[in-house]
Parts: C-alpha cells; sequence; structure tokens
C-alpha cells in the first residue's frame, strides 16, 4: 500500500476548529489532527450509491449544522485535500462560523451522501457533568435533541450496553449488514473532565485494542478508518490548552495498524515535531 502526507501545513499551527496541519494517508487509512478531514476520506473510498454503517467514536457528537447551505452541493465535487479546505471559512465574515469545521463535517457528509448512513452507532463520552466519568463512558448518548436538523426523519438508535472494545469485535465477526466507515477521535481516551487518562485506558489497554483493531481491518469489513488526534482535547496537564506530545504517545501505539514503511514515514514526521508546543 502506499503511504502518502496527502496534505501537510507549513508552520504548524494550532488546530482549532478549521485547522488542518497534516493528513496522512494509507491504504483506507487516514490520520489528521483535524477531524473534518474525515469527510475527504470518506468521499475517496465510499461509493455515493452504496450504504454503510457508520461507527462514531468521539468524546463529542461532532453534529453541528453548518449555517450556510449553498454550497453543500458543490462540495462533493472536490478533486484535492486543497479544494476541500477552502470551503473551511466560506461566508466566515457574514457569519463568523465556519461551514467546514471539526463538528459539521458530518452532517455535510449526511446532506450530500445519505446512502452512506444506513444504520449508525454513536459512542461519545460528551455528557454533562455531573455524571461520572464511568456512568458516561461506556453509555452512548441516550437522545439526539442537538442533531434534529441533521438526521430529520432519519432515527439513530443507541445501544447502552455496548463498549468499544464490543463495537470492533462486532465489525471483526461481519456482525454489521454493511461495511462499516469507522470515524475515530483519539480524545475518546481521556477523561470526561480534565483530560487526564484514567486508569481504563491504560497503555496496555490501549495496545490490546489496537490488536482488535488489526483484526477488524484485516477482515476486510471496514471500508474507510479516519482517526483524528485533536491535540486540544488530548492534554494531560488537565486545560484546554495545546500541546501535541499527550496525543502523539496515543497515535504511537495506534501505528502497527499501518505498514512498516508508513510507520517509519510517520514517526519521522512525528520526531520532527515532537518538541512543538503552542498555548
Amino acid at each position: 500500500m502506499e503511504s502518502k502526507w496527502v496534505y501537510l501545513a507549513e508552520p504548524f499551527e494550532k488546530s482549532c476548529a478549521i485547522n488542518v496541519n497534516f493528513l496522512f494517508n494509507e491504504g483506507n487509512i487516514y490520520i489528521s489532527d483535524n477531524h473534518l478531514c474525515a469527510l475527504w476520506g470518506w468521499l475517496q473510498h465510499c461509493s455515493p450509491r452504496d450504504e454503510y454503517n457508520f461507527i462514531h467514536v468521539d468524546y463529542h457528537k461532532d453534529l453541528g449544522c453548518p449555517k450556510i447551505l449553498d454550497y453543500l452541493k458543490s462540495i462533493e465535487q472536490v478533486k484535492t485535500i486543497d479544494d476541500l479546505l477552502k470551503y473551511r471559512e466560506i461566508h466566515m465574515e457574514m457569519i463568523n462560523q465556519p461551514f467546514l469545521a471539526y463538528d459539521t463535517y458530518i452532517w455535510i457528509a449526511q446532506f450530500i451522501r445519505p446512502m452512506w448512513f444506513s444504520e449508525m452507532t454513536f459512542l461519545t463520552k460528551e455528557c454533562s457533568f455531573n455524571n461520572t466519568f464511568e456512568e458516561c463512558r461506556l453509555n452512548p448518548l441516550t437522545n439526539c435533541i442537538e442533531s434534529d436538523c441533521l438526521w430529520r426523519e432519519k432515527k439513530i438508535e443507541y445501544k447502552n450496553s455496548c463498549t468499544l472494545e464490543d463495537v470492533i469485535k462486532n465489525i471483526t465477526v461481519n456482525q454489521y449488514k454493511h461495511k462499516v466507515i469507522l470515524n475515530l477521535d483519539l480524545d475518546y481516551f481521556f477523561d470526561c473532565q480534565n483530560h487526564i487518562r484514567d486508569a481504563y485506558w491504560s497503555d496496555q489497554r490501549i495496545t490490546e485494542f489496537v490488536m482488535t483493531l488489526q483484526e477488524a481491518l484485516g477482515s476486510g469489513n471496514i471500508q474507510v478508518l479516519t482517526i483524528a488526534m485533536s491535540p486540544e482535547c488530548c492534554n494531560s496537564n488537565g486545560h484546554w490548552s495545546y500541546d501535541i506530545r499527550d496525543s502523539y504517545d496515543i497515535m504511537c501505539k495506534f501505528l502497527p495498524i499501518l505498514s512498516g514503511k508508513a510507520q517509519l514515514k510517520f514517526s519521522a514526521y512525528r520526531s520532527n515535531i515532537r518538541l512543538i508546543s503552542l498555548y
């Protein structure tokens, strides 16, 4: 498989809502610092006429609705990642909100490719801070009021007893009706309140999870895997600051899902920017 940097920004900046520093690709795996790039991976590997099981694993729901709809049809015609990224700041001068951002990309995808979202599973940790981390970590959302504008008449079914490991194992044994779009944000592995990784997601447990993910990828049941590193949401100092080191430490454990050549290529880039820290 060919590995490549689809996009590499210079200089390296905070990711925030719309900034993209890199997009790395090998086969049907896409890795970026900003989750909005997941849309690019889906457009490359998913047929507009096919149905998929959409699985979203994230600290956040990522179900924001863009305020400007005129560009929804034209965005599916983009040919390069640079063309896609031009949509980030459309009409921001008028409404002060980006069109394509880290929380609107799912809405955009559903609008231009409604067939993709035949069945959906959301595992998120976004919850009321009155809840404990244990309660919201193992239970997906129980309602979807914010996303009424996204799904319209389509209902999302949440499974209150499923865990991430269960979901990935079900992919491996082909328990889903269609091939899977697996959308993963590394901030899922951090604490719900302080963004400090807890004992549940120890280094050993993450390593074991990655082995399970490798099996799922090997089964051929994953159409495309998109990974967001979300540096601002993966910070062990407990603040919403920006430091790439924690995010890259987690990503380092995911490298076995790539080929040896791609691992070396990604690790070389990681070593060059590891000491960069922006606050």
